[in-house]
């Protein structure tokens, strides 16, 4: 496999793993997306998309209410 292609298979195995529970109290935790990502190993368009599925509001959208 290439280098890409492992890092697909292993984020792909870490968004797998995330509970909603722990996708919640990230992004109420994380003052931005980018932050909220790293912390659970993940892109941010993985961490968004996940959000969006879940119905979670984002740092990003929290702070473009306010």
């Amino acid at each position: 496999l290439t280098h890409h292609a492992m890092r697909s298979l292993v984020s792909m195995e870490a968004i797998r793993g995330i509970e909603r529970e722990r996708l919640e109290r990230v992004a109420r935790m994380y003052s931005s997306n980018d932050l909220a990502s790293k912390a659970l190993g993940i892109t941010a368009r993985s961490f968004s998309r996940l959000c969006r599925k879940h119905g979670i509001e984002t740092p990003y959208c929290r702070k473009r209410r306010h």
